[in-house]
C-alpha cells in the first residue's frame, strides 16, 4: 500500500524550451493526455472486447429463442445484444478529437451525454481520473513558467538590443553598470537545475539554460570590445586639450591685441577646466580597472600613458597658479590696448572732417553722388564702431575704464539723418513730378491728398528736430505748392463733370483742354490755379446735380419694380386682396420727400426738375388712390361677411344691391390687379380714382344703413351696444335657430354660459307611439360652474333674437329675486349646512349678508339696555366664529366645484363680517347710528306695498339691489382699504357723480370696482382704454350703459386721447343732467332713449404712467376720486388660505408676502 509522504517519480520527461521570444514546454501537455487516452482505450479493447456475444453462442440457443406453436420463432428474445464495439469506438473518436470535453465532469455536450448513457461505468471512471490528474499537473506547469518571466525579459531586451549602442560616448560609471548587469545575467542563469520535477513531469531546462545564457554572454563580449577603444580615445582627447591649454603659459607665447580676448576667456574658463581634466583624468583610470577587472584585452603602451598624462596635468596647474598671480602681463595688455585706441581716434577724426562736406547738406547736389559718400562714410565708420567695442570689452577684461568716443557717438547718427533726409527728399520729389508730369485723368485726388498729409506731418517733425536744416525746408516748399492745387484738383477730377461742366471750364480758362493729353504742369502753365473759386463752383454744381440724377434714377427704378403683394381671399382661388400695402406706402412716402428735396434743390436742371414735377404729380395721385383702395378693401372685407348671409340681405334690400354693385366693382379691380400687379401701372390707368371714389361713397351709404339697423336691435336689447358690429351681425344670423344662440350667450350675460330647453312629447310619424321633442321654451340657465336656476314659465326663445334675449333678461332676474326670497323664508327651517347647499351661490352670499345685518339692528335695538346690546354683541360675535369653523369644515369634505366655489367666497365675506363684529365689541358700539356700523355695506329686505325688494346701504347711500345673475363667482377679500373705497364710490353714486380709483398697477382698482357690482347685483363692463378709442364707440358704450343699467369701468382711461376725452365728457354731462332730473327718457346724441337709474361710469388712472394724458377739467369733475395705495397682501393672503382651509394660514400668509 502506498504511503502519503512516500516520494513519487515523475513519470513523464518534457523540456522548456526558447521559440522566438517566448518560453514554452516540448511536447505540450495535451500531447500527454492524448496518448494516455488512446492507451486506455487500447487496453479497454484488449480485455473487454474479445469476449464473444452469449446471446448469438449457438448453445444458449434453446433459452434465448423462444417456441410458439412447437415451433421456434426466429426471433430471438432479446435481440442481437448490446452492440459493445460500436459504443466504444464513438467513445475513442470523442476522447480523441476532444477529450477535454470527454473527461469534463461538469460538461453538457453531447458527447458527454452518450457516455453518461453507456453502459461502461468503468471506462468512465478512468477517464475521470486521467483528466483530474492532468489538470493539477497542468497547474503546476503553469505556476513554474510564470517564475520565469523576469528571465524572459530580460532575455527580449537582449535580444533587441544592438550592440552599436555600446560605440557612443560612455563615461566609466556607466561602463561599469553594463558589465555588472550581463555579468548578473549569466551568474543567475548558471544557477538554475538542469531538471526539474514537478509533479507526474520532468521538465528539462538545458535549452532555455543554453539560449539566454549566450545572448547575454554575446552582450558582455560587446561592451568588453568597445571599452579598450572607448578608454583610448578618451585619453588622446584628454591629452590634446591638456597641450592645447598649456601653450597659453609657455615663455616663447607672445600674445598679440586681437589675441587678448581669447586668452582672457581662457584665463576666465581655466578653473572649471582643470577641474574637467582633472575628471576626465580619474575616468580613464577607472575604465582601465575594469577592462583588468573583466580580462579586456588593451595594449600595454596604452597603459604606461596615463602616468605621463598625469604629469603633463600638474606642470599644467602649476603654470595656472604662477599666471594667475602675475599682473605684469595685465599691464603689458593696457599699454597695448592704448596704443590701438590712439590709431582709431586718428581714423575718427578722419571721417568726422569728410562728414562736414558742405555738398552732403545742400539740395542741389547730385543725389547719387552725395548717397554714395555718405555710404563709404557709414561703412567706415560701423568699422570704426565695431574696433571701438572690441577695445572697451579688452579694457573690461583687463579691469581698467573703458575708453568713450563722444565724437564717434555723434557721427553715427548725424550720417545717418544726412542720408535719410536725402532720400527722403529724392522720394518725394520723384513722386510730385509723377504727379505733375502724369496725365491728369489717371490722377487720384484721394491718393495725392492722403500722400500730402501723410509726408507734410513727417516734414513737421523733421522741422522741430532740425532746426534750419536745408533740405527739410525745401521737402516743405515743395510739399505747400503740392497742397494749394489740392482744391484745383479735386474740382477737376469730379467724375459728375458733364460736357456742359467742363464748357464753363473752358469758358473760364480762356483755352479748350484737351483732356486725353492734359498734366498738372500744363494746368500750371494755363494758370489754372488762379481760378481755383470758379473752378470749384463748377465741381459742386456737377456733384449736386449728379446726386439728383441719381436720386431720380433711383425714384424711377424702385417704381418699375415695385408690384402689390396680393394673397388670396379666404380660400377664393379667384378673389384676391392687397396685403403689406404698408410697404408700398413707406417707398410711396420716400419717394415724395426725395421729389420735394430735388425740387427744393437750387442744383437741379431743367430737365431734371421737369422730370421730378411729373413724378410727383403722378405719385400724389397714387396716394390718393391708395387711400381710397385701402378704405375700400377694408369694408369690403368687413361688408362681405355681412351680406353673404340671406338675413341681413333680406332685412336691407337696398343696400345689398348697393353692396352686390360694389362686389362686382371690387372683383374686377383686383382681377386686373392679380394680371398686372405692377404699382404704378395697375393703380394709376384711367378713371380710376373716380371709379373707386364712387364705391367708397356707396359702400359709406351702406354702413350707415347698417349702424341705423343695428341701432334698432340694440333699443331693443341694450347689451348688444357692449358688442361690436361683428358680434352683433354673428348673433343676428343664428337667429332663425335659438340653439345656435349658446356660444354667444357669455358675450351678453356674464353669469350665463347656456340655457336649458324646454321639451314636449310628441307623435312618432307612422306610429301610436310618442317621444320628447325640444321646443322653444326657456327653462333654465347654467352659470360656467354649471349653476342652474330654475326660470318661471313663459320665457320663449321664439322671433327676433334680440327680444327673446330681452325677455331672458327679465325673466333671470326676476327668477334670481325669487330665489333670494324663498331662500330668506327657508333659513330659519333648515340647518345651515344644508341650506348653503341647496340655493344659488348669488343667492346664498346675498342671503347670508341681509341676515347678519338684520342680526345687528336687532341686537342694537334703542330700547335695549347697554349692558344686554354689550352681552349679545358678544355672543353674536362667538357665534360668528362657530359658524365660519363649521363652514371650514364643509370645505373640507366632499363638494361639487359650484358648493366649493360658493363656500370660499362665503368665508371670504363673513371673515370681515366676524371682523367688523368684533370690531363693534371692541368700540363698544350700541347705537344704529354710529358711523363704525352705518360705514358698513348693509342688505335689508323691504316691502313696499305689494313690491318686495333687497336694499343696499353705506352710510347715506341707499340702491336697489340689481338681481344681475353672476353665477357661483369667487368675491375679494375685504381689506380696510376695500371698505374706504366702498365708501367713496358708493358716497359718488348717491351724488349721480362716478367713482375714478387712482393708483399704481397693482392695487386693485378695477378688481374693486367690479366686486362693489357684485355686491349691488349689477352688471358690470370692463373697458381696456387705448388711443386706438374714438368717439363713436365711447357714444355706443354710454347709451349701452344708460338703457341698460349697467356699471362701465373705462380702465386706465388717461390713455385716450384728448379729443376724444372732451366729447365723452359731454355724453357723462348729458346722462348725469338726465339722472338728476329724473328722467325716464332723454335726448342722446340727436335719439331719445331710457334712462335706468342704476347706470354710472367709473374710471382708473394710473398716473404714474409715462406717455398718459391729463383729463379735461369738464372729465374731473364727473367722478370723485380715490386714491388707492398698496393692499395689505399679507392680509389676504391670509383670508385665502383661511377660506381653502389652511389651519395655518397666518403663518403662511408671512412667508408668501416676503
Amino acid at each position: 500500500e502506498e504511503r502519503p509522504d512516500e516520494p513519487k517519480f515523475p513519470l513523464f520527461l518534457m523540456s522548456l524550451i526558447v521559440v522566438g521570444t517566448d518560453f514554452m514546454f516540448k511536447p505540450e501537455p495535451d500531447a500527454f493526455v492524448e496518448v494516455m487516452a488512446k492507451l486506455v482505450s487500447s487496453w479497454f479493447d484488449t480485455v473487454y472486447l474479445t469476449m464473444e456475444n452469449l446471446m448469438t453462442d449457438p448453445a444458449l440457443e434453446d433459452i434465448v429463442q423462444p417456441i410458439l406453436k412447437s415451433q421456434k420463432h426466429r426471433y430471438r428474445l432479446g435481440g442481437k445484444g448490446p452492440n459493445f464495439q460500436k459504443f466504444m469506438d464513438e467513445s475513442r473518436q470523442a476522447l480523441i478529437k476532444h477529450p477535454s470535453e470527454v473527461v469534463d465532469k461538469k460538461g453538457d455536450t453531447e458527447t458527454r451525454t452518450k457516455l453518461e448513457e453507456s453502459p461502461s461505468n468503468l471506462l468512465d471512471r478512468l477517464y475521470d481520473e486521467l483528466h483530474d490528474m492532468f489538470e493539477k499537473n497542468g497547474k503546476l506547469l503553469n505556476e513554474y513558467l510564470k517564475k520565469f518571466e523576469t528571465i524572459k525579459t530580460t532575455f527580449k531586451d537582449n535580444l533587441f538590443e544592438d550592440k552599436n549602442n555600446f560605440l557612443g560616448e560612455k563615461s566609466s560609471e556607466e561602463y561599469r553598470e553594463l558589465l555588472e548587469k550581463y555579468d548578473t545575467q549569466i551568474t543567475d542563469l548558471k544557477k538554475l537545475m538542469e531538471y526539474q520535477p514537478l509533479g507526474m513531469y520532468l521538465v528539462q531546462l538545458q535549452q532555455l539554460t543554453m539560449k539566454v545564457t549566450s545572448k547575454a554572454e554575446v552582450m558582455l563580449d560587446g561592451v568588453l570590445q568597445n571599452l579598450p577603444g572607448a578608454a583610448t580615445e578618451r585619453m588622446s582627447l584628454l591629452l590634446k586639450r591638456i597641450l592645447t591649454a598649456d601653450k597659453y603659459f609657455s615663455p616663447s607665447c607672445e600674445i598679440k591685441t586681437d589675441d587678448i580676448h581669447e586668452y582672457l576667456q581662457f584665463v576666465e574658463s581655466i578653473d572649471a577646466q582643470m577641474k574637467a581634466f582633472d575628471d576626465e583624468l580619474n575616468n580613464c583610470n577607472e575604465m582601465f580597472d575594469l577592462m583588468e577587472k573583466y580580462g579586456a584585452k588593451f595594449s600595454s603602451e596604452d597603459k604606461m600613458a596615463l602616468p605621463m598624462i598625469s604629469d603633463r596635468l600638474q606642470s599644467l596647474h602649476s603654470a595656472v597658479d604662477k599666471a594667475m598671480e602675475d599682473k605684469s602681463m595685465m599691464e603689458m595688455f593696457h599699454g597695448k590696448i592704448l596704443q590701438d585706441i590712439g590709431v582709431l581716434n586718428e581714423r575718427i577724426e578722419d571721417v568726422a572732417e569728410k562728414a562736414t562736406d558742405p555738398s552732403l547738406s545742400v539740395p542741389g547736389s547730385p543725389l547719387a553722388e552725395v548717397l554714395d559718400k555718405i555710404d563709404i562714410l557709414i561703412e567706415e565708420l560701423e568699422d570704426i564702431e565695431k574696433t571701438a567695442n572690441e577695445y572697451k570689452e579688452y579694457e573690461n577684461k583687463i579691469g581698467v575704464p573703458p575708453t568713450e568716443y563722444p565724437i564717434l557717438d555723434q557721427l553715427g547718427p548725424d550720417l545717418a539723418t544726412k542720408r535719410q533726409l536725402r532720400k527722403g527728399l529724392a522720394a518725394l520729389d520723384s513722386r510730385v513730378t509723377s504727379w505733375r508730369q502724369g496725365l491728369f485723368q489717371d490722377l487720384n485726388h484721394k491718393e495725392v491728398k492722403a500722400a500730402v498729409k501723410r509726408e507734410t506731418k513727417t516734414v513737421a517733425c523733421l522741422e522741430k528736430k532740425f532746426i534750419g536744416n536745408e533740405i527739410v525746408a525745401k521737402m516743405k516748399e515743395i510739399l505747400e505748392n503740392m497742397r494749394g492745387k489740392l482744391r484745383v484738383i479735386k474740382a477737376l477730377r469730379n467724375p459728375s463733370l458733364a460736357d456742359r461742366h467742363w464748357q464753363q471750364i473752358n469758358d473760364i480758362l480762356g483755352v479748350k483742354l484737351d483732356l486725353d493729353k492734359l498734366t498738372l504742369d500744363d494746368l500750371e502753365s494755363l494758370k489754372a490755379f488762379m481760378f481755383e473759386e470758379e473752378l470749384v463752383a463748377v465741381s459742386k454744381q456737377a456733384k449736386g446735380e449728379a446726386a439728383l440724377v441719381a436720386l431720380m434714377n433711383q425714384i424711377e427704378k424702385i417704381w418699375t419694380v415695385l408690384e402689390f403683394n396680393l394673397q388670396p381671399y379666404r380660400d377664393s382661388k379667384t378673389v384676391f386682396i392687397i396685403n403689406k400695402i404698408e410697404q408700398v406706402q413707406a417707398v410711396l412716402d420716400d419717394s415724395l420727400m426725395h421729389l420735394a428735396t430735388i425740387l427744393s434743390s437750387g442744383q437741379a436742371a431743367e430737365q431734371i426738375r421737369d422730370k421730378a414735377v411729373c413724378w410727383r404729380d403722378k405719385l400724389q395721385i397714387l396716394s390718393k388712390i391708395l387711400d381710397e383702395w385701402m378704405t375700400l378693401q377694408n369694408n369690403w372685407m368687413y361688408l362681405e361677411s355681412i351680406f353673404s348671409g340671406s338675413d341681413i340681405s333680406s332685412q336691407l334690400p337696398t343696400e345689398a344691391k348697393m353692396f352686390a354693385e360694389v362686389d362686382r366693382f371690387w372683383k374686377c379691380t383686383m382681377e386686373i390687379a392679380s394680371k398686372r400687379p405692377k404699382v404704378i401701372a395697375c393703380a394709376l390707368r384711367p378713371n380710376f380714382l373716380p371709379q373707386i371714389i364712387i364705391a367708397n361713397n356707396q359702400v359709406n351709404l351702406i354702413l350707415k344703413a347698417l349702424d341705423a339697423y343695428l341701432d334698432t336691435k340694440r333699443v331693443v336689447f341694450p347689451r348688444f351696444y357692449f358688442l361690436s358690429n361683428e358680434e352683433v351681425l354673428e348673433i343676428l344670423g343664428q337667429a332663425r335657430t335659438p340653439e345656435n344662440i349658446q356660444p354667444y350667450l357669455g358675450k351678453c350675460f356674464d353669469g350665463i354660459a347656456a340655457i336649458q330647453f324646454g321639451t314636449k312629447q310628441a307623435k312618432v310619424a307612422n306610429s301610436n307611439e310618442s317621444s320628447e321633442v325640444p321646443t322653444t321654451d326657456v327653462v333654465a340657465v347654467v352659470s360656467p360652474e354649471n349653476e342652474t336656476i330654475k326660470l318661471s314659465k313663459g320665457c320663449q326663445a321664439r322671433g327676433s333674437v334680440e327680444v327673446w334675449l330681452a325677455m331672458l333678461d327679465k325673466y333671470v332676474s326676476n327668477a334670481l329675486k325669487r330665489h333670494m326670497k324663498g331662500a330668506l323664508l327657508d333659513f330659519h327651517s333648515r340647518k345651515r349646512t344644508e341650506w348653503v347647499l341647496i340655493h344659488p351661490s348669488q343667492t346664498i352670499l346675498t342671503i347670508s349678508q341681509l341676515i347678519w345685518a338684520a342680526r345687528i339692528t336687532e341686537i342694537l335695538d334703542p330700547n335695549s339696555p347697554a349692558a344686554a346690546i354689550d352681552c349679545c354683541l358678544k355672543a353674536f360675535e362667538i357665534k360668528c366664529f362657530r359658524d365660519l369653523n363649521e363652514l371650514l369644515r364643509m370645505v373640507c369634505g366632499e363638494l361639487t366645484a359650484a358648493n366649493r366655489t360658493t363656500l370660499i367666497a362665503l368665508i371670504t365675506i363673513e371673515v370681515h363680517a366676524r371682523d367688523v363684529v368684533s370690531s363693534m365689541v371692541k368700540n363698544q358700539v350700541r347705537d344704529l347710528k354710529s358711523f363704525e356700523w352705518i360705514r358698513q355695506l348693509r342688505y335689508y329686505w323691504e316691502m313696499s306695498g305689494t313690491n318686495e325688494d333687497c336694499i343696499v346701504q353705506m352710510a347715506l347711500g341707499r340702491f336697489i339691489y340689481g338681481y344681475e345673475y353672476l353665477g357661483a363667482s369667487p368675491r375679494l377679500v375685504i381689506t380696510p382699504l376695500t371698505d374706504k373705497c366702498y365708501l367713496c364710490l358708493l358716497g359718488a353714486l348717491q351724488m349721480n357723480l362716478g367713482g375714478a380709483p387712482t393708483g399704481s398697477s397693482g392695487t386693485g382698482k378695477t378688481e374693486t370696482v367690479k366686486d362693489l357690482a357684485k355686491s349691488l347685483g349689477v352688471q358690470c363692463v370692463m373697458l381696456n382704454c387705448s388711443d386706438t378709442l374714438d368717439y363713436k364707440i365711447m357714444g355706443r358704450f354710454f347709451s349701452g350703459m344708460s338703457q341698460s343699467g349697467a356699471w362701465i369701468c373705462f380702465d386706465e382711461i388717461n390713455r385716450i386721447e384728448n379729443e376724444v376725452l372732451s366729447v365723452a365728457a359731454q355724453h357723462l354731462i348729458c346722462i348725469t343732467n338726465a339722472k338728476n332730473a329724473g328722467l325716464d327718457k332723454f335726448l342722446f346724441e340727436g335719439k331719445m332713449i331710457r334712462l335706468i337709474p342704476s347706470c354710472a361710469a367709473f374710471i382708473t388712472l394710473n398716473p404714474g404712467c409715462e406717455g398718459r394724458t391729463g383729463l379735461p377739467d369738464n372729465l374731473k369733475a364727473l367722478f370723485r376720486p380715490m386714491a388707492m395705495v398698496l393692499p395689505d397682501c399679507e392680509l389676504i393672503a391670509e383670508v385665502v388660505l383661511y377660506s381653502e382651509c389652511f389651519q395655518s394660514s397666518k403663518i403662511l400668509a408671512q412667508k408668501l408676502v416676503i
